[in-house]
C-alpha cells in the first residue's frame, strides 16, 4: 500500500522566526540557534537544523522550541523513536501545545503505531478544535488502520477547516482509492494538483488512479511528470511498473519494480517476484 511521506514541513509552526525575526550572524544564546535551525530547515538541511536546536537545549536544556523543533527535524530525517523522544520532552514543558501532540502523533504514524498516533491527534484537536493539520494528520493513522469511512470524515474535516489544504484533498482521494471509488478518487486529487501543481506525491496518486481506469495514456504522463520532478522518488517507478504491466509491456515492468525493489520498496519486490515467477 502506498504511504504517505513521512514530512512534517506541513505541521511545524516555526515559532523561533515568529518570536525571534533577526537572524544572528553568529549564534550564542538558546534561541538565536533555534532560529539558526530554522533557517537550515528553510534550505532542507535537517541534520544542521537538529544539530542547531541540539545547541540550544545544551545551553538552555528548558527551551521548548528546540525540544519541539528537533521533534520535527528528526522525524524529517527518519529518525523517529528519537523524535517521539523529543516531542515527549517538548509536551512537559508546554503541554497546552496542540502542536506538540500533533507532532508527535505523526512520529507514531511513521512508525506505525496508529493507535497512539489517533490519541495524540485527537488530544490536539481538544486544545484546537480548528486544527485542520491534525485532523488531517489522524486522517492517516485511520487509513493505516484499514478504517477509511473515519479517515474520510477527518480529511473531510480538515478541508472544511482550511478549503485550500491541497495535501488534505490528496489524502481524502487515495482513502477513496482505496475504497474502489475511483471517480471520487480522482476529483479529489485533481483538486489538490489545482492547489499545487508540481506535488509529485499527488501526481502519483492520480496516475494510479487512472490506472484503474484503464486511462493509462494519462497515468503514463503524471507517473512520468513525478519521476522527472525527483528521480529518487521510488515509489513512482512501483507506479509506472504496474502501467507497463497492465498493458503487457513485462520487460518495462521488471525494470521499474527492480530500482523500486532495490531501493526498498517491498511492494515492488512482491510486484517483481510475482512477474518472474519468483526467479
Amino acid at each position: 500500500m502506498k504511504k504517505a511521506p513521512c514530512s512534517l514541513l506541513v505541521l511545524t509552526a516555526l515559532f523561533a522566526l515568529i518570536l525571534f525575526p533577526a537572524i544572528p550572524a553568529a549564534a550564542q544564546t538558546a534561541d538565536e540557534w533555534v532560529v539558526k535551525g530554522v533557517e537550515y530547515e528553510k534550505k532542507g538541511d535537517f541534520k544542521s537544523a537538529a544539530e542547531s536546536c541540539t545547541r540550544a537545549i545544551e545551553i538552555d536544556p528548558s527551551n521548548r522550541y528546540a525540544w519541539a523543533n528537533r521533534g520535527v527535524y528528526y522525524t524529517e530525517l527518519g529518525r523517529y523513536d528519537e523524535a517521539v523522544a523529543d516531542c515527549t520532552k517538548a509536551i512537559s514543558l508546554d503541554p497546552a501545545s496542540d502542536n506538540n501532540y500533533n507532532n508527535r502523533g505523526f512520529a507514531y504514524r511513521c512508525l506505525g503505531k496508529y493507535d497512539l498516533a489517533i490519541a495524540d491527534c485527537t488530544k490536539a484537536i481538544a486544545l484546537d478544535p480548528k486544527s485542520a493539520p491534525a485532523y488531517n494528520n489522524r486522517g492517516g493513522a485511520y487509513r493505516g488502520l484499514g478504517k477509511y469511512d473515519q479517515a474520510i470524515a477527518d480529511y473531510t474535516k480538515a478541508i472544511g477547516l482550511e478549503p485550500g489544504y491541497a495535501l488534505a484533498y490528496n489524502n481524502r482521494g487515495w482513502a477513496y482509492y482505496l475504497q474502489h471509488k475511483y471517480d471520487k478518487a480522482l476529483a479529489d486529487v485533481t483538486k489538490s494538483l489545482a492547489i499545487e501543481p508540481e506535488n509529485g506525491y499527488a501526481l502519483d496518486s492520480r496516475s494510479n488512479i487512472y490506472r484503474e481506469l484503464k486511462r493509462y495514456d494519462e497515468a503514463m504522463a503524471d507517473v512520468e511528470r513525478a519521476i522527472k520532478m525527483d528521480p529518487k522518488y521510488y515509489f513512482a517507478y512501483l507506479t509506472r511498473g504496474k502501467i507497463y504491466e497492465a498493458q503487457g509491456m513485462t520487460e518495462k515492468a521488471k525494470a521499474d519494480y527492480k530500482r523500486a525493489c532495490d531501493n526498498r520498496e517491498k511492494e515492488a519486490c512482491e510486484a517483481l517476484k510475482k512477474l518472474t515467477g519468483g526467479k
